[in-house]
């Protein structure tokens, strides 16, 4: 059981790494306007499924993992086109709902398909010229497949709700709106909302959980005098409340099942 879990883990990691890390921001605005950086993407979108799948698959099973992998490399790029048409039909109204929408539809036809397949891996990998029992580490491709969750993933999805948050403040308060985000940096606030997450997700692992509130308290002493803007606090506050709350779910869901 605990090897068919562990296809599942490695085809989440490769889905995460060719949809949110191979794949940067100007490509991801790009592939939008030009079909040839989509099936670019659509490419390395497979390769990175090949490449996590090739430490479990057995040489039985080679056949129908290259057909799955083929296979959501078509889907993929299905989804990800008619995504872009939604996006550019609502005027981007609906970019919260569509990226959630998306993965679940692509995480549900990766292990669907897998399932169908018969894909189950093998009982070890090769690691260095050595054969190493999957069931060792186990831990540690859980912890790792939840930094990845923690770091782009999570990232991407806050900044979207503080971009609708911001297009509200904006109709509201312009001129106020815009002097707020003059004073916060996109990339900073990026780096640090994936640090905070991933310090709070190793805690959580470790069971650490009352220490959490260090970590958020030292990252508001860096926003202290801008906390007394009214609007810039409740964006602060949801934006960490949120990062917060996504890095504990993944600490808690992978610390109740994997490390019992």
């Amino acid at each position: 059981e605990g090897v068919v879990y562990m296809i599942y883990k490695v085809l989440l990691m490769g889905h995460l790494i060719g949809d949110f890390y191979v794949q940067s921001g100007k490509m991801a605005a790009k592939k939008k306007k030009d079909m040839c950086v989509l099936r670019k993407h659509c490419i390395y979108y497979m390769l990175s499924l090949l490449l996590l799948c090739s430490i479990v698959i057995t040489k039985e099973e080679a056949a129908p993992c290259l057909l799955l992998i083929l296979g959501m490399g078509v889907l993929h790029g299905i989804l990800d086109l008619s995504k872009i048409r939604i996006e550019n039909r609502t005027n981007h109204r609906y970019d919260i709902f569509l990226l959630l929408f998306d993965q679940c539809l692509h995480i549900t036809a990766l292990f669907g398909g897998c399932y169908l397949l018969g894909i189950h891996g093998g009982q070890y990998t090769n690691l260095l010229g050595k054969p190493i029992a999957l069931s060792l580490i186990e831990r540690e491709v859980s912890v790792l497949l939840g930094i990845l969750i923690c770091a782009e993933p999570a990232s991407l999805l806050v900044k979207l709700v503080l971009s609708k948050i911001s297009e509200e403040t904006e109709r509201l308060h312009s001129q106020a709106s815009k002097l707020i985000i003059a004073e916060y940096n996109p990339q900073t606030g990026s780096v640090i909302g994936i640090l905070e997450r991933e310090i709070i997700f190793i805690l959580g692992i470790i069971g650490q959980f009352g220490t959490i509130g260090f970590v958020l308290a030292a990252k508001s002493l860096a926003r202290y005098k801008q906390l007394e803007d009214q609007q810039f606090a409740e964006k602060y506050i949801i934006g960490t409340l949120l990062s917060s709350f996504l890095a504990i779910i993944c600490a808690v869901i992978i610390r109740s099942y994997f490390f019992i």
